[in-house]
């Protein structure tokens, strides 16, 4: 789970677990590319809820991104919005920023401190929240808990928030296959400064 503490001179630190950022463009037919640049006056940060805890891991699926934050698991729109009448109805909108709402799955699942637990097949999802003591899959249709389809207490007893759960599809037998150890979880730190 990176965390990323930035330091440009002149400038305190500040440590950024809840936002995504994005760069320039990369244009094949002209031959633009400008990957490397991060503009900060275009205020292109997308700060998401602090509750739901560090992010994770991000996939692109369709049109949207979905973020797996440790606590919840939730798409953010990608070139669109959802705007919302005072009934409740929404509608989806084109919009000229880049990141658009975030919208959380129905469920009180994240991916905890493990996103080495995911794993992916087709348009379906897999991962582990060893908090909760869950194997979720995440399809079209939402978010589902797989692990209570006979073994919940097994999982609840058996998955230990502190270690490694590596999640991998076999497509011979098409089966989430869940690797658990007793390899503690490191952090990966990085830092980006001026140096």
């Amino acid at each position: 789970s990176p965390r990323v503490n930035s330091t440009v001179e002149g400038y305190a630190e500040q440590t950024l677990v809840q936002a995504l950022t994005y760069s320039g463009v990369y244009q094949q037919t002209t031959a633009i590319n400008r990957l490397n640049e991060f503009n900060l006056s275009l205020g292109n940060f997308k700060y998401l809820d602090r509750f739901f805890g560090y992010i994770q891991k991000l996939h692109a699926r369709d049109t949207d991104l979905v973020v797996f934050q440790e606590n919840k698991i939730s798409k953010v729109l990608y070139g669109k919005n959802l705007i919302s009448d005072s009934v409740g109805g929404g509608t989806i909108a084109s919009i000229p920023e880049v990141l658009g709402t975030q919208i959380s799955y129905v469920g009180e699942y994240g991916i905890s401190d493990n996103p080495e637990s995911f794993a992916i097949w087709g348009n379906n999802l897999y991962f582990t929240d060893a908090r909760r003591g869950a194997v979720l899959q995440l399809t079209e249709a939402g978010l589902f808990e797989i692990s209570s389809n006979g073994m919940k207490n097994w999982f609840k007893a058996n998955l230990d928030p502190a270690t490694q759960k590596i999640g991998m599809f076999d497509p011979y037998f098409e089966h989430y296959v869940l690797a658990n150890n007793e390899i503690k979880i490191g952090y990966c730190i990085f830092n980006v400064s001026e140096d």
